[in-house]
């Protein structure tokens, strides 16, 4: 299952109790099931 956390839209908040999603620009959980915009963070690491 997608959680919102792990999504490339999902943003921390230092002052704020909840993060944001950008996709929808409302309040989320990291823990939240992810919506119907869900599109997993890159890994910018360099493949070996």
């Amino acid at each position: 299952m997608q959680r919102c956390g792990k999504c490339r839209h999902f943003t921390r908040t230092k002052d704020n109790s909840k993060d944001l999603c950008g996709a929808w620009e409302m309040p989320t959980q990291a823990t939240r099931v992810a919506c119907q915009f869900f599109t997993p963070k890159t890994n910018n690491r360099p493949r070996q």
